[in-house]
């Protein structure tokens, strides 16, 4: 089986391109033909999910995040995910793009929805307070009616989208406390998206050193500050992760994704992935 990769569709050509919102009840009950929301798939835009009423859980990596009234859960583009649809909790789904994205860190000047997936600290699901879940309840249905009205303005639909982020990103900041600058922040974005880009080639913390033009003493120490991971760590934290999900979802033999990630020896590949999750690669297939 493929992992499915789900790009974003724009539903009414009248609505600002690149985001999109819907309540989850229309998830559960919408047919899909090209996938199915409840396994998991790997998604080429971003989302973020509010729950209003019930409770369940949501798959986010090979993890299962427990959900409630409250709770907020954040998917970055490319991240694998799979939806409640036994429990189905009820609230909001916001889908927007990269370029949208891009579109509101430009006009609106802010650093908000970084990927820090990476990060030892972060978690994709966190519990809001009373205060910013009315807030954010609030911006989400202000989206929605202007998302849906004749002409939407895209400038109004920017700014409460930034605002909507903002409350959440202070939110966030009282349980993952950081001291990081906007620009050490943006310069371990461009690391994050490197890794992506190149982790089948190499996995040598100075080669993204010598990308970014900065010593690998600069990149390690940023991503100490950041993350608490030495960079190579966040390195093979990627290549472990995308082992998973093509060992898993995929069913990839061990010898061709040892091959596909760049390894010569598989017993290479075998010992590596062991010393970094407890269990060889068939092992972790078959625990799954």
């Amino acid at each position: 089986m493929t992992l499915p990769k789900v790009h974003f569709q724009q539903r009414h050509l009248n609505q600002i391109e690149g985001v999109e919102i819907l309540d989850l009840n229309k998830l559960y009950t919408k047919p899909f033909q090209d996938h199915d929301p409840a396994c998991p798939h790997r998604v080429e835009f971003h989302c973020l999910i509010y729950i209003e009423e019930g409770e369940g859980f949501h798959f986010v990596d090979f993890e299962q995040f427990p959900v409630m009234a409250g709770t907020c859960i954040t998917i970055n583009r490319h991240q694998v995910h799979a939806y409640d649809f036994k429990h189905k909790p009820q609230g909001k789904l916001l889908l927007f793009t990269e370029a949208f994205l891009e579109s509101v860190r430009t006009n609106i000047r802010t650093s908000v929805y970084a990927p820090f997936y990476l990060s030892s600290e972060y978690s994709p699901a966190f519990n809001l307070n009373t205060h910013t879940q009315n807030s954010c309840i609030a911006i989400l249905n202000e989206i929605e009616k202007e998302q849906n009205a004749p002409a939407p303005d895209l400038l109004i639909i920017e700014l409460l989208f930034s605002a909507l982020m903002q409350k959440i990103e202070n939110e966030k900041q009282l349980t993952y406390p950081s001291k990081t600058s906007d620009k050490r922040k943006k310069t371990f974005i461009q690391f994050l998206d490197l890794i992506e880009a190149h982790y089948r080639n190499t996995r040598d913390a100075n080669d993204y050193a010598d990308m970014m033009h900065i010593t690998y003493k600069t990149l390690n120490q940023l991503c100490k500050t950041v993350s608490h991971q030495t960079a190579k760590q966040l390195i093979d934290a990627q290549v472990i992760l995308q082992a998973k999900r093509e060992l898993v979802i995929e069913h990839k033999q061990t010898q061709e994704l040892a091959f596909e990630l760049g390894f010569d020896d598989l017993s290479n590949f075998i010992k590596y992935f062991k010393k970094r999750t407890s269990m060889t690669p068939t092992q972790f297939r078959e625990s799954h």
